[in-house]
Order: C-alpha cells, then structure tokens, then sequence
C-alpha cells in the first residue's frame, strides 16, 4: 500500500511574527505537523519508550502506569520566542523553541474520497480498531525489549563488530532515526536500524531526563552517569494513530459515522517522538512554524530559508535540510533495502520513492499555485 498518496496535503493556520493568529501569509501547506490545540481528555498521555530514551522530561518517571510528559503544539506562546505545549497534567505551558526535552505528537489526514475509490487499498488494511477508534500504520521505534533480549542483542552487536559468524546475524537495514541530541562528543545522535530474527530494532544511547525512568514493561532502566554513553534496545513496532473525527467518518470506515468528514483526521495515540526541538538556535523567527525543524523532520524538506510554502520576508537559516529524508520515509519505510554487511549501502530509488518524489512535487506544486494567487 502506498500510504503517501493517501495523505492529504492540510492548509495551516499558524501564529506570525507576533504571535498572533488568523494571519493568511504566514500559512503553509503540510503533509504531516503538530495541532495547534487538543481536548482536554487527549492532552495527558504516556511516551514511548523510545520517546523517554531521548531526554523526554517526565511526570513520575518511576511510576508504572503514571507516567505523562510534556508535548509541543506548533503555535508560538505568548511570551515571544516561546512555543506552546501542554505540560504533564495537561495545562498549556510555554516551551522553550531549542528545548530538545519535550515530546511530539505527529498530526495528518487521510483523504476519505481518494482511500474508497482505489480499489487497490481496502478499510481493513488499516486495521482500524473500533473500540479504541485507533488504526496501525507505519513503523517506529517504541518498546524496550527487556534484559534478557537485551543483552541478546547487544552480544550479537559486538560480535557482528569484531566479524564473528552467528547464527542468528544482525544486519543493518539502511534505516536510521534521527535526532537533535549531541553525544559526548557533540556529534548528532543518529540511531541506525537492525534486523534480527526477523524483527527490526534500533540501538539507542540513552539519555534519560532524571536518572531513573520506567518502561511500558515495568522495566527500570538508568542513566546515572551522563558523561557516558549507554545504549539499550529498542523495538521498531506499528504507529497507532487515533483517529479523531471517529463520530463523522462515513459507514464504510465507521458502521455508526455521520459522513460529514472529508478526510481521516489522525494524531499519534501518545509521544513517539523526543530528542528533536522547535527550533535549535535562539533565532528571532525560530518560533515560526514555517521555519521549524520538526517541520523539516515530519515533511522530509528543507526549511533553512524557505523558498516558499510560508511567509519569505520571515524566513531562518538553521532549522535543517530533511530533504533526503525524514519522518514519512521512516516511518511508511520508503526506498530502504536491506544490506547484508556491516557498512549502509546508498540505494537507487525504487519506485516507491520515485512515487514519493512525485508527491511532494505535486504537494509544493499545488502550494507555490495557492500563494501566487
């Protein structure tokens, strides 16, 4: 199935240089972002594992069953330079643009008319889960594996390092993750993708908020030393979406939906991302939605000076360049090949991201049409 030509490029209203909202030339076009406010019952929610590995800040973070953080919107605060978010009981609080601690909720739509009309891609591919109003699509890094595979898989590692035969080998994907986390060495902190017994994994090096945090699992893990590097596991699972316009959906998709939608409205069921900021640098237009690296990350493009897609007397220069990559391409797994030794191997594109290509060039095509009329 290919996701991407499902997912509908949304028109945003964002915050302009002020702060203010309802300003037209500050609006973009994306595929993938972060709302600008939720209801107050889907505001507390629970990180990944994955997500608490990447310095996410934490409510109780010894807590099985407790734990919540604090997640970014994309609106700017009313102090300026500041980002709005929720913070761990759900109130709005003001974040800092270049804090790297806080979580993401990604936010997309699936075009209702384009999913029934094509024949190819049936309802129950999706597997919508009627009694959650939740559906899996795509992949990411999310649970800790526990010790004892831990442990497994971290002996598999060395050994793969000094070239030993295993049985069982674990091999690279060509997939990484990224994030704006600075090791010891004040390298960015990229986590590479493996596949190990035909499940896929990633090797995090943690970096933990406080010194101790809890796992889905009930798992302890720790991160007293910081000046060390420290890496667990990490399982590479389906994104479960919650679709948040259930009641309006038409009776194909929902038995008991109005028909009113047009598009599948969907938001991550909890923070599945952390470790990446706002913004890196204190820019005064660093807290323009337009300019933002999550921005990048989520919509795979450049946003160091924006050529359009926003407003151009307001553009920055240090957001970063995702255009070789990013979210859609890691989490829908467009392109990747697997490679068999121990060095990633740049693949030709395939289909799949020649198919991707020519989304996004239909998308910025459609936008540069919209702001020059």
């Amino acid at each position: 199935m290919k996701i991407l030509d499902l997912i509908e490029p949304t028109r945003l209203d964002n915050s302009n240089e002020t702060g203010e909202e309802g300003d037209n030339d500050f609006r973009t076009t994306d595929l993938v972002y972060l709302d600008e406010y939720v209801s107050a019952h889907e505001r507390i929610v629970r990180p990944t594992d994955y997500a608490i590995m990447n310095k996410l800040v934490l409510k109780y973070p010894t807590a099985k069953g407790s734990i919540c953080c604090s997640w970014l919107l994309r609106s700017m605060a009313s102090d300026e330079g500041d980002i709005d978010g929720y913070d761990c009981d759900g109130y709005y609080e003001s974040q800092y643009a270049w804090d790297t601690t806080l979580g993401i909720r990604p936010a997309m739509n699936l075009n209702i008319q384009k999913f029934l009309e094509q024949q190819k891609v049936n309802v129950s591919d999706l597997k919508i889960n009627e009694g959650t109003n939740t559906l899996e699509l795509g992949q990411y890094p999310k649970s800790y594996v526990g010790e004892e595979l831990n442990d497994e898989l971290e002996r598999a590692f060395i050994t793969k390092a000094k070239h030993l035969i295993l049985n069982n080998t674990l091999t690279k994907t060509g997939k990484s993750y990224f994030t704006s986390r600075l090791d010891n060495k004040n390298n960015n902190i990229i986590h590479e993708e493996y596949e190990y017994k035909g499940e896929k994994y990633v090797r995090v090096n943690v970096h933990l908020c406080d010194s101790e945090a809890v796992c889905a699992d009930g798992s302890i893990i720790t991160d007293y030393d910081t000046t060390k590097d420290n890496y667990l596991w990490v399982k590479v699972e389906p994104i479960v979406w919650t679709i948040t316009n259930w009641a309006t959906l038409p009776k194909q998709i929902n038995p008991n939906g109005t028909g009113t939608a047009t598009s599948i409205e969907l938001r991550t069921e909890q923070v599945i991302i952390s470790g990446i900021s706002f913004y890196p640098t204190d820019d005064k237009n660093g807290h323009l939605w337009q300019n933002s690296t999550i921005r990048g990350y989520l919509n795979g493009i450049n946003v160091n000076n924006i050529k359009s897609n926003g407003n151009l007397k307001f553009v920055a220069s240090h957001g970063g360049d995702f255009s070789s990559g990013g979210f859609l391409k890691d989490a829908f797994d467009l392109g990747i090949q697997k490679v068999n030794s121990s060095d990633i191997v740049q693949t030709e594109k395939n289909k799949e991201e020649d198919f991707m290509d020519s989304i996004f060039s239909e998308a910025q095509k459609s936008v540069e049409e919209e702001m020059e009329r």
